[in-house]
């Protein structure tokens, strides 16, 4: 849940809006169902090489080369998305937040926090998940509940002013924001449970975090409009700022900007985890731990280059992030499903009695 809300619960009502204009609550809809979908398929090959990451099963199904040049690609593309959430995290509390601080301060900070949490391990970030859960849902509630004496539903008419096509653009845009297929390097690492249990857990968290995004997209389109949504950077934060009630409750951005923390912090430290399991399985390195603090540090500049300023952001989101991410997160993962029924099906069938 705290991956799929991410850095998304701020800037995928832009996009969304972007592309979609009113109807972009579709879109998220729509999305919601894509990203279901993947996360689905991407169980499947998880299930079928429930010992490997997608790394490893890579070289399997596609040799040596062809496996390990798709494996170093994943790799550096959880890498980058580490580096990116590093600046998403910076720029944001530098320009909406703590103005007069450095972005490269707070980017150290984080860094080094991630880098810590990393190396402690993957129990000690996923028990933090799970205390912070309950409370971020609690303050989800106080966030949301007071902008409803808000809403005007008359900010969604007309209803497909521009036809379909755009609703479909804005949700491919949306479910390429998520970056489920992270979580194809921890699958090994997950407790089976019984039946399904890995597979029930990332689709239900996905579930989850999407109801979040559309809430988050909806309000601020009812309240906000979709022009002044598209147009804002992060929209749902300037939704927060709307809270009102009474003359007791007022200014609540400061619940928004610490669940998007959290959120951002638990998947910097997945996609950074998953990037130095993935270095440590094609280096075959004894100790991984000796990879976190280098790649860590490496993702500083790496960030910092990354986004210049709000327009390019902007920019980058809404119209070049879909096309450099969709061979990542759906191309890639489709040709290994492919290839495995194709060389692996009957085997697999056999050895899981037909649960494969």
């Amino acid at each position: 849940m705290f991956f799929t809300v991410g850095t998304s619960i701020l800037v995928a009502p832009t996009g969304l809006a972007f592309h979609a204009k009113q109807d972009a609550w579709m879109s998220c809809l729509i999305g919601i169902g894509i990203n279901l979908a993947l996360v689905w398929m991407y169980s499947v090959l998880g299930e079928r090489y429930p010992d490997q990451t997608i790394v490893q099963y890579s070289r399997t199904l596609l040799g040596r080369w062809f496996g390990g040049a798709a494996g170093l690609l994943f790799i550096a593309f959880y890498y980058l998305l580490a580096a990116l959430l590093v600046a998403d995290l910076g720029y944001f509390l530098s320009t909406q937040v703590m103005s007069d601080t450095p972005l490269e301060a707070m980017a150290i900070v984080f860094i080094a926090a991630v880098g810590f949490t990393v190396r402690e391990g993957m129990r000690v970030y996923s028990l933090t998940a799970e205390v912070l859960f309950p409370w971020v849902a609690v303050l989800l509630i106080v966030l949301f509940l007071p902008v409803v004496n808000e809403f005007d539903v008359q900010m969604l008419q007309p209803m497909l002013e521009f036809g379909f096509a755009p609703v479909v653009q804005g949700a491919a845009s949306f479910s390429m924001l998520q970056e489920m297929n992270v979580f194809l390097m921890m699958y090994p690492f997950v407790a089976k449970g019984k039946g399904k249990g890995r597979r029930n857990g990332f689709l239900a968290g996905t579930a989850i975090g999407g109801a979040v995004l559309a809430v988050t997209t909806t309000g601020s389109l009812i309240v906000l409009g979709a022009e002044l949504t598209a147009n804002h950077l992060y929209p749902s934060y300037a939704l927060a700022k709307n809270v009102q009630l009474g003359h007791m409750v007022e200014r609540v951005e400061g619940v928004l900007m610490f669940i998007w923390i959290c959120s951002v912090f638990i998947k910097t430290t997945i996609t950074l985890h998953a990037s130095v399991i993935g270095v440590n399985q094609m280096l075959g390195i004894r100790d991984p731990k000796l990879l976190v603090w280098p790649m860590a540090i490496g993702l500083f500049p790496i960030g910092l280059m990354s986004y210049t300023n709000a327009v390019f952001t902007t920019t980058f989101i809404n119209r070049y992030w879909t096309p450099f991410a969709l061979p990542f997160e759906v191309l890639l993962p489709l040709v290994l499903l492919g290839v495995s029924l194709v060389r692996h099906g009957r085997r697999y069938d056999r050895l899981s009695g037909g649960s494969s």
